[in-house]
């Protein structure tokens, strides 16, 4: 990370999850696999990409969720393909 944008983002990302900057180091301490009941949709436009996810339950569509696919949207894509 080397311009200001970049730092921002990453600050603001960490932010979110409730860890303070600056941030030297983070533990993860427990990982666990869960299951959530979404709808996702890969949304195509000008040559980007992105991900709208809408809750099973509500309908409502979530931007935190829809942002953390469309982030991993690689891994996310080589998932449903290795599922075939």
């Amino acid at each position: 990370m080397s311009s200001p944008a970049a730092r921002e983002r990453h600050a603001s990302n960490l932010a979110q999850l409730g860890v303070s900057t600056p941030c030297s180091s983070l533990s993860i301490e427990h990982t666990s696999l869960v299951y959530l009941p979404y709808y996702a949709g890969v949304l195509e436009a000008d040559g980007r990409q992105r991900v709208v996810a809408v809750a099973g339950d509500t309908g409502v569509v979530s931007d935190s969720v829809s942002l953390v696919l469309t982030a991993n949207l690689p891994q996310l894509r080589a998932h449903f393909a290795s599922d075939r």
